[in-house]
């Protein structure tokens, strides 16, 4: 996902400016530019500290479950929620990383943030924790409540990735 000012942000989150610093144009060696965003920006990594007082920064994250092969999921068909029934039919067995491929994808086209997004239920985060999944994806800018983000903070991680059009239940 591009980072630039004026993109998708969630509700509440700063606002992204880059500024330019250095110009080869104005005679400097290189072109420069600062940027500020707030860490919920774009394609990004929940850390456990987002969402558990005193737990590690992203920092603390083993980069090892953030590569490899990921079960990507096809649930473009559920209108709100993904809870444990809407999983009941996905063999997650040796399946460490999970991506979900949902409407949301349709709401990058939209003019800001949308509160009308599928999210993860917290009876599903808690099947996925079960199963032993590591890395869960979900194609907008959260995967849901504050009691899912828990759930799926304290084991493993959350990534949210823009504009995934998935195969059905493909792996990547």
């Amino acid at each position: 996902m591009l980072v630039r000012p004026g993109m998708h942000l969630f509700e509440g989150d700063p606002p992204v400016s880059l500024v330019p610093v250095l110009s080869i144009a104005d005679g400097d060696v290189a072109n420069v530019g600062e940027l500020c965003c707030g860490t919920h920006t774009g394609t990004h990594v929940d850390a456990p500290s987002h969402f558990i007082e005193g737990a590690g920064g992203v920092e603390t994250i083993d980069v090892d479950a953030l590569c490899g092969p990921a079960l990507v999921v096809d649930l473009r068909g559920v209108e709100r929620s993904i809870d444990a029934e809407a999983l009941a039919r996905v063999d997650l067995e040796d399946v460490t990383r999970v991506v979900f491929a949902t409407r949301n994808s349709e709401l990058w086209s939209g003019n800001g943030f949308s509160w009308d997004f599928v999210s993860v239920a917290p009876d599903a985060a808690e099947l996925l924790v079960a199963a032993g999944v590591r890395l869960v994806g979900v194609d907008y800018l959260s995967v849901g409540s504050p009691e899912t983000h828990r759930i799926l903070l304290t084991p493993l991680l959350t990534q949210q990735i823009d504009h995934l059009t998935a195969r059905p239940h493909a792996r990547w």
